[in-house]
């Protein structure tokens, strides 16, 4: 059993992922003006980490020696898997838009995705029984299989995201514009795509680096286990700040609060739209780069 304080420090992320998740799930069915594609997609990888952090949440609250273990088991399995798998369908569509020039919209395929997939892997675990305690919580106990179905699948989808963002920024920063504003505005865009790919750096490492340890020597550390809970745990508060903070969010709010009329700013995304659109590629052919993309961020 876990002293006290170290409940404490697992509680604080957990929390603040509930209350992170919930603000931006909140503002995106309050505002209909947030409603578009891009928005939609926002509002899964919330939902994924609030059910996530649910998991967790009750992971620390009930122990891994009860009668639930399975239970608990599958949970965290299901909701932080399928909780990696929206931020990379954002990739992807991210990756479509601005190298491809495609849109690629198909809710229905991202949900048979990144809860089907997670649904799998929970049965296979299921019929080959290699669920109980693990660690602190329950989870997967056969380490071979918390690789594949953990945070080695968690390392691939991180490459993956990271060669998609490599090709944007490429993409990017090979138009030149003689304004300024979009010039900066420009790289504002790809320092936020910098900051997605942070978020499963500040909350996996020690999550990784504890199940490697834990493959090789056959057991693991406390003080490991402690820092992974603490920075999975938080996970969706750092994805509702990286991914549903931006200026149109903020402005929103404002509105409904204050009453104040103002001008909006443009969100970096629809900024992009404006510093894109007005390039020439090779031929001096006007880049269209999806307006209509660019544009849900303006509604």
């Amino acid at each position: 059993m876990l002293p006290t304080y170290y409940h404490a420090l697992l509680y604080v992320p957990v929390s603040l992922s509930i209350f992170g998740s919930s603000f931006i799930l909140l503002s995106y069915f309050l505002f209909k003006r947030g409603k578009d594609s891009l928005h939609t997609l926002i509002a899964f990888i919330a939902l994924s980490d609030l059910l996530a952090a649910l998991m967790w949440l009750s992971a620390y609250i009930i122990g891994p020696y009860t009668s639930e273990c399975i239970f608990q088991a599958l949970g965290l399995e299901f909701f932080v898997v399928s909780s990696w798998f929206w931020p990379l369908i954002f990739s992807f569509r991210l990756f479509f838009i601005y190298v491809l020039d495609k849109e690629v919209n198909n809710v229905i395929l991202f949900n048979v995705i990144s809860w089907g997939i997670p649904f799998i892997f929970c049965i296979v675990c299921y019929e080959k029984k290699i669920l109980g305690v693990s660690g602190i919580w329950c989870w997967i106990t056969d380490s071979k299989f918390q690789l594949i179905f953990g945070e080695g699948l968690l390392v691939l989808m991180f490459l993956m995201e990271l060669f998609m963002f490599l090709l944007i920024s490429i993409r990017l920063n090979a138009f030149k514009t003689q304004f300024v504003s979009l010039e900066t505005r420009k790289r504002s865009a790809v320092t936020r795509f910098s900051l997605f790919l942070l978020v499963p750096v500040i909350c996996w490492s020690f999550g990784t680096i504890d199940r490697v340890i834990e493959a090789i020597n056959g057991k693991s550390y406390l003080w490991l286990q402690i820092a992974h809970g603490i920075t999975s745990g938080g996970q969706g508060f750092i994805n509702a700040i990286v991914y549903g903070f931006d200026p149109s969010l903020l402005y929103f709010w404002d509105q409904l609060i204050f009453k104040r009329k103002r001008v909006f700013e443009n969100s970096v995304f629809s900024s992009e739209r404006l510093a894109l659109n007005s390039a020439l590629d090779e031929d001096h052919t006007p880049v269209n780069f999806s307006a209509k993309f660019y544009d849900e961020f303006e509604r």
